[in-house]
């Protein structure tokens, strides 16, 4: 009876130790490759991936599509993505630093294809209660705003292009498009 029990404590130590591993993997996969973007071009910096890369970091979108990225963080103050995108369907994901969308929107949802999305850190309890105190300030009010709980994370603009030869023309669009940090207000 008791080496059935330590065989039944084996199995469920097992089942354990591969769901946890399961739940964490692709968490901390995207965290690091959020880390490898942001160390390559800095963060809060706007640009287009590469072939290569895309197929590496979004191997489920095709290949003529265009992925412009802005590896944010927001540790500092508030990081300002302006988009210009082409006409057409185009898609905006903003993901946490473990990989969690945070936000998403797309073209007929926008209803535009030129905006400004401003990042911020999501506030804690305290600054919650002194923010309840404040007045809206619309005189501030840049466009659209996005509360992050982690310092750093990914924005993906996403252009599938359904012609190779209409991805240079999507590019030369999309590169108009900048991330920069500013100080928090």
């Amino acid at each position: 009876m008791g080496r059935l029990y330590w065989i039944a404590a084996a199995v469920l130590a097992a089942i354990a130790a591969h769901s946890a591993f399961i739940l964490a993997a692709p968490a901390l996969s995207f965290s690091r490759d959020v880390t490898a973007l942001s160390s390559a071009t800095g963060p809060n910096r706007f640009f287009i991936l590469d072939a290569a890369q895309q197929a590496k970091l979004f191997p489920a979108y095709p290949a003529t599509s265009v992925i412009g990225l802005c590896a944010f963080d927001v540790s500092d103050g508030i990081v300002t993505l302006t988009a210009t995108m082409p006409d057409g369907y185009w898609t905006l994901n903003v993901y946490s630093r473990r990989g969690n969308v945070i936000y998403a929107v797309n073209d007929s949802q926008a209803g535009t294809n030129t905006f400004t999305l401003e990042l911020s850190l999501e506030p804690g309890i305290l600054d919650m209660l002194l923010q309840a105190t404040q007045k809206e300030r619309p005189d501030i009010d840049i466009g659209w705003t996005v509360e992050s709980p982690d310092s750093t994370g990914l924005a993906v603009l996403l252009y599938p292009v359904s012609e190779p030869g209409a991805r240079a023309a999507a590019i030369r669009r999309m590169e108009s498009s900048a991330c920069s940090a500013r100080a928090a207000s």
